[in-house]
């Protein structure tokens, strides 16, 4: 079996040598192990803030003609939204949209974005120090030239997956109740 291996090889092999890199992706818990150990986080340091949202339409009689052979006999509209964040006072947020016009349609929508502005600070006020001081001292690292070049390819590896997970942390998460069939298309409308 070893001859024949051998012959095998043979026929094929060149005077070139080939360089083969294996490259290990780094799971989340690996790289938050790695922060602390380099002591760029405390093994405390971690933000699960986030926001909710819920969207609620109210059919409206319509009268429109889509096609030669289609009449729409309503819509569905805007009415309110709810916003609740788990953090700070925990509070829940009604939007109410004032009248079924253009005008409270878009009222309504600046609100809530202006509100999801407002929790996006407040939520970036309570990260801890560590975390946002790792993330900018990451950030130094990669974009110093001066600094990367002294990095290896797996320092540098690293380096990108934990800015990637710090900035995870400091995001603020905002989740829709079924907003990715329903209510964001209204939003975006």
């Amino acid at each position: 079996k070893t001859k024949f291996n051998f012959e095998r090889h043979i026929q094929v092999c060149s005077n070139e040598t080939n360089h083969t890199f294996c490259r290990k992706k780094l799971k989340d818990k690996d790289i938050r192990q790695y922060l602390i150990d380099n002591k760029f986080i405390k093994p405390t340091s971690n933000s699960f803030n986030c926001v909710s949202f819920d969207i609620e339409t109210m059919s409206l009689p319509k009268e429109d003609a889509i096609s030669n052979q289609t009449l729409l006999k309503s819509s569905a509209q805007l009415a309110t939204i709810s916003v609740t964040k788990n953090f700070g006072d925990c509070s829940t947020k009604v939007f109410v949209r004032e009248d079924m016009t253009e005008d409270g349609y878009t009222n309504l929508l600046h609100d809530f974005i202006s509100y999801l502005l407002e929790l996006k600070y407040e939520h970036q006020k309570l990260i801890p120090d560590d975390i946002n001081d790792a993330y900018f001292e990451i950030c130094n690292r990669l974009f110093d030239m001066e600094i990367r070049r002294q990095l290896t390819p797996s320092q540098l590896d690293k380096y990108w997956q934990a800015r990637s997970y710090l900035g995870k942390i400091r995001d603020l998460k905002i989740l829709g109740y079924n907003s990715e069939h329903f209510g964001m298309v209204l939003v975006h409308i």
